[in-house]
C-alpha cells in the first residue's frame, strides 16, 4: 500500500512539473541563415535596420538586404573598389549608409542603391563614426521582450530566461548554433539577430500567455460545454475522458463510467460529441452508444446510436441529431417520450434553432430547413443541395457547421467549399470566396463571425465585410484545430480545441498586438534595367514604357499569410479598384501610355487583414514627339490636307471619265443618227430612181472620232468599243466576251481600261448607250415601249422599264409624256 501511494505521489509530481513547464515556459523561435539560405557570405560584420525598417547585413561578400523572403546583395563596382569585404556599416541621419570596405570608405544610397567614394574630410568623419560602433561584443546579450520575460544569451550559445516576478534564470534546452558570435542587433519587432563568422541567427519571441489548459492533453477534444453558471465547463476527449472544470484556474474532476465526479483521473468510457442541459440534467450525446442522462443517476436512452448534436426548443423538447438514424425528439414529462421525425436526410451532424422558429439540419447529404411546429406531423422540410450550374445554390452538400448571427443572418460552413450565408429570400446562398477551406466550426464574438478551420482562425466583420486571419503560429507547437467550436468565457478567454488538448488564449490581448509591416520598394526596373527612384517619383523617358517593381511588407517574424494588392491610375483619379497579387510581391506594367500616374501598393498583416501601409509612387512617362499634342495637330492637318487633295484628284478623274464616256456615248448616238439618216436617204433614192443603197458608203461616213485628252492608242481602243456598242445596241445576246474579241483585248484588260477611261464597266457602258438610244426613240417616234425595248437590246419590257427608271428616275412612259410637254 505504501509503495502504491509513493507511485501515485510521484505521478502527481511529474504531472505538476509538466503543467508548470507548459504554463510558465516562454516561447521563442530560432531561425538560422547562411550561404545555403541565400547569404552572399557566412562572415557577417554588422546588422542594422534602415529608417524604412529593412534589415541590412554587412558581409565579406557585399552589402545584403533581407526583406523577409530573400537576400538582395549590392556590391561596389571595380572602378570604386576592387574588394567587396565590408568590415563595418553605420547609418547617417539622412538614412543612407557609410560603409567601410577594407581600408576605404564609401557612401551607399539606400534608395538608388549606388555607392560613391568619400573625400578626405568625409573619410575622417567616417572613421570617427566607426569607432563609436565597435564590432566585437564584450558581454553576454541581455534583453526584455514585449511580454516582460528577461533573456540572456551567453557566448557559448546558452539561452536562459527569467519571468517578471522571478530573479532566477532558467536554461532553455536549445542553444545558439554559432561558433563565433561577434555581435547582435534588436529590430523594431523586438527580434534578436545574433551574427558571427558562420552566419546569422534570428530569435523571435511569442506571447507565453497562450498556454495549454491544465490536464487537457493526450487526445483530441470532441466537445466543450459551458455550464449554466458561466464559469464552469465540461470537456470531452476522443479517448473517452470527460473532465469538469469549476473555472480556468482549478484542476479538473473526472466523470467515471457510473456518472460520478472524482478528483482522481478516470474514464467515462464513451466518446461524447455533444452536451446540453435539459430538464435540469446534463445530457451527453455519444458516438455509438446513444444518449446518457446525468441526474441523480446515469441513464442511457436511445442506445447504439451516433449522436452528434442537441437543441432545446421553447416547447420543452430536446431535438437529437443522429448519424444514419435521422432526427429524434424527446418530450419532457413524467417519462420521456421519444418521437421519430420524418426528414429528407438520415445523417445529421448539426442542429440549429433560429430566432424566427426554424429548425436547420446539417449533414453530409445537404441542408434541410423546416418551421418548428407543435404537431411534428405538420413539419415539412425543404432540402437544399448543390447545383453545379447554379452559383446561388448551396456550395457543397457536405455541411459541417451552422450559425445564426445577432443580425439574423444564417451562416453555413461546408466541408470542401468554404463559407456561405443564406440570403433573405431563404432560396439562395451567397458564397464568401475568401473561405475555401474545410470549416470546422462557427462562432460569434465581439461583433464578428469567427471561422475555425484546421490550421487557422479567421473572422469577418458583417458591417464592413472585412476579413482577418489568425494562423496557428502563436501556439508553442504545431497543432491543428478540433471539430468542436471554441468555448469563449465571459472574460473573453478562448478555449481552443486542438489535436492534443485545449489552448487558452486572451484573444483581445492577442489582437491588440498586431504588427503593421512597413511596405518598402526593393527594386524598380524599366525595360529590364534597374532604375533609381527619386524619392517616391519615377521618371520614364520617351523610349521607356515597361515598368517592373519589386516590394515587400517587412515582417521578420511571420510573413506567410501576407498578401498584396496594387492599383495603377491616372493622377487625380479616384475609386480605382485594387488588383490582388496574392503572395506575389512584384508587379509588371507593360506599354504604359504617356502621362502622369500614381502606383499604389498595399499588403495585409500576418493575420490577413489589410494593413494601413499603402505605398505611393508617382510615375511620369514622357511622350515621344509623335505622341505630343503638336504632333497630333500636325498629323490631323496633314490628314485633312491629304484627304482634300485626294478628294479633289478623284473628282477630277471622275469628271474626266464622265466627259470621255459622254463624248463616246454622244458619238455613238450621232453615228446612229447619221446611219439612220443615210439609210433613209438611200431608201428614198431607191424609191425614186431604183438604185440600190451603198451600205459601205454609209459606214465610211460614220467612222469619225478623236478625243484630244486621250492618247492615240486609247482613242483607237474606245473607237473599237464604240463600234461594237453601235453594232450591238439591239443585240440582246451581246456579251463581254464578244466586246473583248471586237476590241482585240482580254476580258480583264477590257474591264480595267474601261473603268480607267470612262469610270464604267464594259456592260454598264453598253447599257448607258442603250438607254440613250431608248430616250431618242421615245422622243422622236411613236413606237411602243415594248418595241423600243426590243430595238435597244432588252428581251423583257419589264427589265427595260426597271433599268430605265434606275438611270433616269422615271419610267419610259413618264419620260415620253414629259418630253412631249417640253417639246
Amino acid at each position: 500500500m505504501c509503495f502504491y501511494m509513493q507511485r501515485c505521489l510521484l505521478l502527481v509530481l511529474i504531472v505538476l512539473m509538466l503543467v508548470v513547464k507548459v504554463w510558465g515556459e516562454p516561447v521563442c523561435e530560432i531561425l538560422y541563415f547562411n550561404e545555403l539560405k541565400g547569404l552572399p557570405s557566412n562572415h557577417i560584420t554588422r546588422i542594422i535596420q534602415d529608417k524604412q525598417g529593412a534589415i541590412w547585413m554587412a558581409t565579406w561578400n557585399g552589402l545584403c538586404l533581407y526583406d523577409g523572403y530573400e537576400f538582395h546583395t549590392y556590391k561596389s563596382n571595380d572602378a570604386l573598389s576592387t574588394s567587396d569585404r565590408f568590415r563595418n556599416v553605420v547609418m547617417e541621419e539622412d538614412g543612407n549608409f557609410v560603409c567601410a570596405i577594407d581600408d576605404d570608405f564609401f557612401n551607399f544610397n539606400v534608395v538608388s542603391h549606388v555607392f560613391s567614394r568619400l573625400n578626405g574630410v568625409e573619410k575622417e568623419y567616417a572613421k570617427q563614426k566607426m569607432t563609436l560602433h565597435p564590432l566585437q561584443i564584450k558581454t553576454e546579450i541581455s534583453l526584455t521582450d514585449d511580454f516582460g520575460t528577461r533573456w540572456q544569451i551567453a557566448f557559448d550559445g546558452r539561452i536562459s530566461y527569467c519571468g517578471q516576478d522571478d530573479n532566477t534564470f532558467t536554461n532553455m534546452p536549445d542553444r545558439i548554433k554559432l561558433n563565433h558570435i561577434t555581435g547582435f542587433f534588436i529590430d523594431r519587432q523586438k527580434c534578436l539577430w545574433i551574427y558571427g563568422h558562420d552566419g546569422v541567427c534570428r530569435i523571435a519571441f511569442f506571447d507565453n500567455n497562450i498556454h495549454r489548459l491544465a490536464f487537457s492533453g493526450g487526445a483530441a477534444v470532441k466537445c466543450l460545454f459551458s455550464d449554466s453558471d458561466g464559469q464552469s465547463f465540461w470537456m470531452a476527449s476522443s479517448n473517452g475522458m470527460v473532465r469538469y472544470y469549476a473555472d480556468l484556474q482549478s484542476s479538473p474532476q473526472y466523470l467515471d463510467a457510473q456518472g460520478h465526479l472524482s478528483n482522481k483521473m478516470d474514464h467515462f468510457g464513451r466518446k461524447v460529441y455533444c452536451m446540453d442541459r435539459f430538464d435540469d440534467k446534463l445530457w451527453l450525446g455519444c458516438k455509438g452508444e446513444g444518449v446518457f442522462v446525468l441526474g441523480k443517476t446515469l441513464e442511457n436512452i436511445l442506445p447504439d446510436l451516433d449522436v452528434y448534436s442537441f437543441e432545446c426548443d421553447s416547447l420543452e423538447r430536446l431535438w437529437v441529431a443522429t448519424m444514419d438514424d435521422g432526427l429524434k425528439v424527446i418530450q419532457k414529462g413524467e417519462h420521456y417520450i421519444i418521437y421519430n421525425v420524418e426528414t429528407p436526410m438520415k445523417s445529421i451532424r448539426r442542429l440549429l434553432l433560429t430566432s424566427s422558429g426554424e429548425l436547420l439540419l446539417a449533414g453530409p447529404e445537404g441542408l434541410a430547413v423546416a418551421k418548428i411546429d407543435k404537431d411534428l406531423q405538420k413539419m415539412k422540410f425543404h432540402l437544399y443541395l448543390n447545383q453545379p450550374d447554379n452559383e446561388a445554390s448551396l456550395p457543397s452538400n457536405a455541411v459541417m457547421s451552422l450559425l445564426e448571427s445577432s443580425s439574423g443572418r444564417i451562416y453555413v460552413g461546408t466541408e470542401s467549399r468554404g463559407l456561405c450565408y443564406m440570403e433573405e429570400d431563404k432560396q439562395s446562398f451567397h458564397r464568401m470566396s475568401h473561405y475555401q477551406n474545410v470549416i470546422l466550426s462557427l462562432s460569434e464574438w465581439d461583433g464578428k463571425i469567427w471561422i475555425v478551420s484546421s490550421n487557422r482562425i479567421e473572422n469577418v466583420d458583417e458591417s464592413t465585410n472585412t476579413r482577418t486571419v489568425y494562423d496557428h503560429y502563436p501556439y508553442p507547437i504545431n497543432v491543428s484545430h478540433g471539430e468542436c467550436a471554441p468555448l469563449i468565457t465571459a472574460e473573453g478567454k478562448w478555449l481552443v480545441p486542438v489535436s492534443s488538448g485545449v489552448y487558452v488564449m486572451d484573444m483581445k490581448q492577442y489582437i491588440a498586438k498586431r504588427y503593421v509591416p512597413p511596405l518598402v520598394i526593393l527594386n524598380a526596373s524599366v525595360d529590364g534595367y534597374r532604375h533609381g527612384l527619386q524619392g517616391d517619383t519615377l521618371l520614364l523617358s520617351p523610349d521607356e514604357r515597361n515598368l517592373s517593381v519589386q516590394f515587400a511588407a517587412l515582417d521578420y517574424i511571420y510573413n506567410e499569410n501576407i498578401v498584396y494588392a496594387y492599383r495603377f491610375m491616372k493622377e487625380g483619379e479616384e475609386n480605382t479598384n485594387w488588383i490582388d497579387l496574392g503572395e506575389q510581391h512584384s508587379l509588371t506594367l507593360m506599354d504604359i501610355c504617356p502621362g502622369e500616374y500614381v502606383l499604389e501598393m498595399r499588403s495585409t498583416d500576418a493575420s490577413g487583414g489589410w494593413a494601413d501601409n499603402i505605398r505611393h509612387i508617382k510615375v511620369f512617362v514622357e511622350p515621344k514627339f509623335s505622341e505630343t499634342v503638336l504632333a497630333k495637330v500636325l498629323l490631323i492637318m496633314v490628314v485633312v490636307v491629304g484627304w482634300g487633295y485626294i478628294i479633289r484628284y478623284l473628282k477630277v478623274i471622275k469628271r474626266r471619265q464622265r466627259e470621255i464616256a459622254d463624248t463616246y456615248l454622244k458619238l455613238i448616238e450621232e453615228n446612229a443618227r447619221i446611219r439612220e439618216s443615210e439609210v433613209t436617204t438611200l431608201r428614198r433614192r431607191k424609191s425614186v430612181i431604183g438604185v440600190a443603197p451603198n451600205h459601205k458608203q454609209a459606214e465610211t461616213q460614220t467612222t469619225i472620232l478623236a478625243v484630244e485628252q486621250l492618247s492615240e492608242y486609247d482613242n483607237e481602243f474606245l473607237s473599237r468599243v464604240s463600234a461594237f456598242v453601235e453594232e450591238n445596241l439591239s443585240n440582246a445576246n451581246a456579251t463581254i466576251d464578244d466586246m473583248a474579241l471586237a476590241t482585240i483585248t482580254s476580258k480583264s484588260v477590257l474591264y480595267r481600261k474601261m473603268k480607267l477611261l470612262t469610270g464604267n464597266s464594259p456592260m454598264d457602258f453598253l447599257a448607258s448607250a442603250r438607254i440613250r438610244e431608248a430616250c431618242h426613240l421615245l422622243e422622236s417616234t411613236q413606237l411602243l415601249v415594248k418595241d423600243i425595248s426590243s430595238r435597244c437590246g432588252y428581251t423583257s419590257q419589264r427589265y427595260f422599264s426597271r433599268a430605265f427608271k434606275r438611270d433616269l428616275n422615271m419610267s419610259p412612259s413618264e419620260y415620253r409624256d414629259t418630253h412631249k410637254i417640253l417639246n
